[in-house]
């Protein structure tokens, strides 16, 4: 079995022989991409991946033991959710889907950031005072401008936006949101009022980011009583430099174990063609993708496909990039 060790995991700080038991033993760690075999003495990390092996009906007490069925998000990043208003954001419909993320996790708090010009939403937030600590923070000029100090802080889960763009010339350096999402130390949350979040889709490509948003998805749909689909698409073998079948089969299998160690049945649809055309047919079906962000950058004159997925889905989007 081999499993990521979260925050929230009782044996992060403990001795590798707290995981040494009649059914089970930590026999490897892999931190920060090296490989090793810990002693009994060896202390675990936030991080790090465990290679486990046990008996076949020993994961289910093993997890108990490190707490990794608990559902965490958005607590592994913060205890508070950030709504950010930008200019042109439906402020109460907003409000709403930021509430239905609050109300089914364990976020304590909300603060909804805006301009001076924008503060007057009371009316909004009278129904929803009574159930959630929620405060109002002003700025001086664009709230643009604050998300990345904002979102920086740790006390923060998620941060919470409407679909927006750069202009012409900022987008041609960099994509937008994946960029915001990678500046802040949460995920960044796309809303589009496709709440409740019933059906989670979670593009896949088996890197450590999308194994990433694969386990923020099953926690979510363990919160939301949802449903996980999982989609992987093959592009042709001149784009990907490897034959479908391999680089497919290879990818599936990782979603299997991934299955087994999540204890979670995933619906698998694999397509063929264009990443972003796929996902973008795909998602009309769904509440909620959960995107895993490797990188922030793009070529200059290549667009970066999370971006056009998180621009081009109907549904909303969490962008997990920390």
């Amino acid at each position: 079995m081999e499993m990521d060790v979260a925050d929230h995991f009782q044996v992060v700080g403990k001795r590798a022989a707290s995981l040494m038991d009649e059914n089970w033993r930590l026999v490897a760690i892999l931190r920060e991409n090296k490989m090793f075999f810990p002693d009994t003495d060896t202390f675990i990390e936030v991080g790090d991946r465990l290679v486990v092996v046990g008996q076949p009906d020993s994961f289910k007490a093993l997890c108990t033991h490190l707490e990794c069925g608990i559902p965490h998000f958005p607590l592994g990043y913060g205890p508070d959710l950030l709504l950010a208003l930008l200019p042109g954001s439906n402020s109460e419909e907003l409000i709403k889907e930021t509430m239905h993320l609050a109300q089914n996790t364990k976020a304590k708090s909300l603060t909804i950031l805006c301009s001076k010009e924008e503060g007057e939403i009371q009316e909004a937030l009278e129904t929803w005072t009574q159930t959630t600590d929620i405060k109002v923070a002003t700025v001086e000029g664009n709230v643009e401008d604050s998300l990345e100090k904002m979102g920086s802080q740790e006390n923060y889960g998620v941060m919470v936006v409407h679909p927006f763009e750069a202009s012409f010339f900022v987008s041609l350096a960099k994509p937008t949101l994946i960029s915001l999402a990678h500046s802040i130390s949460c995920p960044l949350l796309v809303a589009r009022q496709s709440y409740p979040y019933e059906r989670i889709l979670v593009p896949f490509n088996a890197t450590n980011k999308a194994e990433l948003a694969l386990g923020v998805a099953v926690d979510l749909a363990h919160q939301f009583g949802a449903e996980v689909a999982v989609a992987v698409v093959e592009e042709p073998e001149f784009i990907r430099g490897v034959e479908e079948e391999e680089w497919t089969e290879s990818v599936s299998k990782r979603v299997r174990e991934l299955a087994h160690i999540h204890k979670y049945d995933f619906e698998v649809i694999i397509k063929k063609g264009n990443p972003v055309k796929e996902i973008v047919a795909l998602a009309k079906d769904f509440n909620l993708m959960v995107l895993g962000s490797t990188t922030r950058e793009k070529g200059l004159f290549s667009p970066h496909v999370g971006e056009h997925m998180a621009q081009d889905v109907p549904c909303s989007v969490l962008i997990v990039a920390n």
